[in-house]
């Protein structure tokens, strides 16, 4: 690994909270070089700006949480086609408070 993975990884450890697993990192890591390179095929590297290890790390981070969307999907697809009870989280900020006074609700979707 060099420096600059150690920086990206440093990075995203510290915006995450936890640290990842080598295997974890290297398979995300990796999908997010493969994104890079794809966006500078196509748009450049906007003088250098999307090669920082701000920059790669903001993709890693995408990358680990569509790899968590993905694999919560298809586990509560699984529970499904199996019978199980799935639990379906309420977004956050939401109350479950039905106002009485007949105005809208102000909950924050985010």
């Amino acid at each position: 690994m060099d420096k600059h993975e150690e920086a990206v990884r440093e990075e995203v450890s510290d915006r995450l909270g936890r640290e990842l697993t080598d295997a974890v990192w290297r398979d995300m890591y990796d999908r997010a070089q493969k994104k890079l390179r794809h966006i500078v095929a196509l748009f450049g590297d906007a003088d250098g700006a999307r090669n920082t290890v701000d920059y790669i790390a903001q993709l890693t981070i995408e990358a680990i949480r569509e790899d968590a969307l993905q694999r919560w999907t298809a586990a509560m697809y699984q529970a499904e086609r199996n019978g199980e009870p799935t639990q379906r989280p309420t977004p956050r900020g939401h109350t479950n408070i039905i106002p009485q006074d007949g105005q809208k609700s102000q909950a924050v979707f985010v």
